[in-house]
């Protein structure tokens, strides 16, 4: 999906899309190893396959605020069970996790608008920034 946005998302010059990725995926996992945020991860065992053998077709990573907002980070479904409720279902398990009251704070690119969509429909909002 990154590749249809790219222009969209003001990569200097110097940084490819894979290197942006790459450089995004290192900051969360750095944050999840630190346990400043928490991985909700999706597994479907009986759809394991021979293209997803373990099983695991999502994940949703928060960052969360003492009494604050839950910030969702990344929310991610593999593309063959996607639009089927996964994600959904991901953020109704934040729901169960966390006291009811709290506010979900979807942290994406502007640029990103089916994720903007998604996280609007389920209530979510968001920082006020051009990002």
């Amino acid at each position: 999906f990154y590749r249809e946005i790219e222009a969209k998302l003001k990569l200097s010059t110097d940084q490819t899309l894979v290197q942006w990725l790459e450089q995004t995926f290192e900051e969360m996992e750095e944050e999840m190893l630190e346990k400043k945020c928490r991985c909700f991860i999706l597994c479907i065992p009986e759809q394991s396959d021979a293209k997803n053998p373990s099983g695991v077709y999502g994940f949703m990573t928060v960052k969360e605020e003492t009494n604050g907002p839950v910030y969702i980070a990344q929310c991610a479904i593999n593309p063959i069970i996607k639009r089927k409720g996964y994600g959904s279902r991901l953020l109704q398990h934040l729901r169960e996790v966390y006291p009811p009251g709290r506010t979900y704070v979807g942290l994406c690119r502007r640029a990103n608008e089916p994720a903007i969509r998604f996280y609007l429909k389920l209530g979510a909002k968001f920082i006020d920034s051009q990002e």
